[in-house]
């Protein structure tokens, strides 16, 4: 569970503290109060994470669950830079069973994980592009050092307000 999300036994409930206001939600037990806890945990954490894992699921909606868990990982810092200079990413297993390594190959993002490894993952787009959460956890990480320009379109670092390239908006996530 991510650190501002908290389960009351004596209340039945999880609460989520919004770290810059101190202000505390909460969300009945059960899987949808957890759910629903996760996901404005996430909010309160990251917001332009939370916008790109909820356009994401917007579009795919089979790669809900898997891209929320992707964003805990990310906000959990679990998402590292490889030892193995052909990866793209060594994410920390979720529940301390090792690490995945994420490579491109073949015009593909690839994993080691038994999900991506036996085809539980889900396909994606024309490619036949497989989505486990460690290759979402390392696409939410790369993306979240980039934006887009609102007038070109074009790439820019995240911390930019204004493009470099045609001085237009930057997108705010």
């Amino acid at each position: 569970m991510l650190p501002n999300v908290s389960y009351q036994r004596d209340e039945r409930q999880y609460q989520v503290l919004d770290p810059d206001t101190g202000e505390i939600e909460s969300f009945p037990a059960g899987q949808v109060g957890r759910r629903d806890a996760m996901h404005r945990a996430v909010y309160f954490s990251h917001p332009r994470l939370y916008q790109i894992v909820t356009d994401l699921v917007e579009r795919w909606p089979q790669l809900e669950a898997r891209a929320w868990r992707a964003a805990n990982l990310v906000i959990s810092g679990k998402v590292s830079k490889p030892t193995d200079v052909e990866a793209l990413a060594t994410v920390t297993s979720s529940n301390e069973y090792g690490d995945y390594l994420v490579k491109a190959r073949g015009g593909l993002i690839i994993c080691d994980c038994l999900d991506y490894m036996e085809g539980g993952a889900p396909l994606i787009g024309e490619s036949g592009q497989r989505l486990c959460k460690h290759i979402l956890a390392t696409q939410f990480t790369l993306r979240l050092q980039y934006r887009h320009c609102g007038s070109c379109g074009r790439k820019v670092q995240a911390d930019l307000m204004d493009c470099p390239h045609c001085n237009g908006p930057v997108t705010p996530y």
